[in-house]
């Protein structure tokens, strides 16, 4: 899954939406129409040689010529097809990128500025496109021109054969009306040259999705898993070149709550979308209970993680329906008896439509506490032996958060709870925090510990402490 964030948006709704669609049209019409055409002339031409194989020769003239000039005349038709699906892929970036950050265009009143970037994509796209057809139009003339123009070289010579009487004058009829025959279908699939140009370059865009690397993980976990204790040993990961957790080696035991902190970028979130297999580690090894992730099923390892991400996301259906899918086996009654224990159930029910209200696309009519809010009741449902909090109340308001943490608190125990935090305060009781910093595990303890062992968790948490007292006063 993570490899998905390689792609920009607007990249993949162009391959998983225009170019699929694009795939539909070759299959159903030019593979169809230019194969019945082809076949149409060869046969065509099979029976021009049962008549008269000088004849059906001379027919053959014109088409290294032509196809000679066509090649010459195309011989830059790549490099301009190149442009113009960089070009467009550049558009339907430019135009995804556009929509999605309209808000803060016009929040810094940058309209002018990024409209005309908008604008300069448009026409890249559309100049692209008239070179490419502009190469194609005379290599293409040079095709319909010369191939119809055989006729001139057969009619005499199939004339002065009729008049040497070395061809029937019916087998003349039948060469001259098939010369005509043999070279229409040729045309007709020639006008499918830049449409098999683009299926190729469709067919290669689409492939850099299917040739990425699969997650291999069996179909049935190869081990049970007796306990939760999590153990990472000398993992190594890197997003393509860049290295971002070097040799970590950490053991969070089961039943405790583990924390993990540390600067921005030193791979907090990336140790939870590991253990979660997102991502798969470049080197070492991940356990769960003594058993290697990758010798657990997705389906096993995807009922014993409940998982709340910072990039909370709802689907646009009601409330209850993006509850259920914690578990659908639960009913509305215990869902909503998760959800007094979450707390969430006053707020659901101060909506107008309690439990029934849609969410809207994203879960965007609601604010980003209130999904959150949701997200953690519905990881709460899904009752897992391991919760990650992945930053989890990061857009909720402090009376919010502390009324979350109350809340989930009874429902945590008997659980392996790993949060990634930036606000420290909150994480203070935690049995083990987790100091991550320059791409490894700086140091480990309870926050007593690390005040006394660790300066730069002691700097960081009288920082937030610091920022937290502004605020409040």
């Amino acid at each position: 899954m993570g490899l998905i964030d390689d792609y920009s948006s607007g990249k993949l709704k162009d391959i998983m939406v225009e170019k699929v669609d694009k795939v539909e049209i070759t299959f159903s019409h030019v593979i169809p129409e230019v194969t019945g055409n082809v076949l149409i002339s060869i046969i065509t031409l099979i029976y021009l040689f049962h008549l008269n194989w000088k004849l059906a020769l001379l027919s053959l003239v014109i088409i290294p010529i032509s196809m000679g000039l066509y090649l010459f005349k195309m011989r830059n038709m790549q490099d301009r097809f190149d442009n113009y699906v960089k070009k467009n892929a550049t558009l339907n970036n430019t135009i995804v990128e556009y929509i999605h950050g309209i808000e803060v265009i016009k929040a810094f009143n940058q309209s002018g500025k990024e409209y005309g970037r908008l604008v300069r994509a448009v026409k890249e796209a559309a100049n692209s496109a008239i070179d490419w057809m502009r190469e194609n139009v005379f290599g293409m003339a040079i095709v319909f021109t010369l191939l119809p123009s055989t006729i001139l070289v057969v009619l005499p010579a199939g004339s002065l054969m009729y008049l040497n009487d070395t061809l029937a004058f019916d087998d003349f009829i039948m060469i001259m009306l098939l010369n005509f025959a043999l070279f229409l279908p040729l045309l007709q699939a020639a006008g499918h040259m830049d449409n098999i140009a683009l299926a190729g370059k469709t067919f290669e865009t689409i492939a850099t999705i299917l040739e990425e690397d699969d997650l291999i993980r069996p179909e049935t976990s190869k081990q049970e898993i007796k306990h939760y204790n999590i153990r990472f040993t000398n993992v190594s990961f890197g997003y393509k070149e860049e290295k971002v957790l070097e040799n970590i080696d950490l053991d969070i035991r089961e039943h405790t709550v583990s924390a993990l902190v540390g600067p921005s970028g030193s791979g907090k979130s990336t140790i939870t979308k590991l253990l979660t297999s997102f991502y798969e580690t470049d080197s070492g090894q991940i356990t769960i209970g003594n058993v290697d992730i990758k010798d657990i099923s997705l389906t096993d390892l995807n009922k014993i993680i409940a998982y709340v991400s910072q990039k909370d996301y709802l689907f646009n259906m009601s409330i209850m329906e993006n509850l259920k899918m914690g578990d659908r086996e639960k009913t509305e009654e215990e869902i909503k008896e998760i959800c007094k224990k979450c707390g969430v159930h006053d707020f659901i029910m101060s909506l107008e439509n309690g439990y029934d209200t849609m969410v809207g696309s994203k879960g965007l009519s609601l604010s980003g506490g209130e999904r959150q809010r949701i997200c953690i009741a519905r990881a709460m449902i899904k009752d897992a032996p391991i919760v990650i909090f992945d930053e989890a109340t990061a857009y909720t308001d402090p009376e919010s958060e502390e009324l979350i943490q109350r809340s989930i608190s009874e429902l945590i125990k008997n659980k392996t709870l790993l949060v990634v935090a930036h606000r420290l305060s909150t994480i203070v009781n935690s049995d083990q925090i987790i100091l991550l910093n320059n791409k490894t595990v700086e140091a480990t303890g309870t926050h007593e510990e690390l005040m006394e062992k660790s300066a730069l968790y002691r700097n960081m948490f009288n920082a937030h402490m610091e920022y937290k007292d502004e605020v409040v006063s």
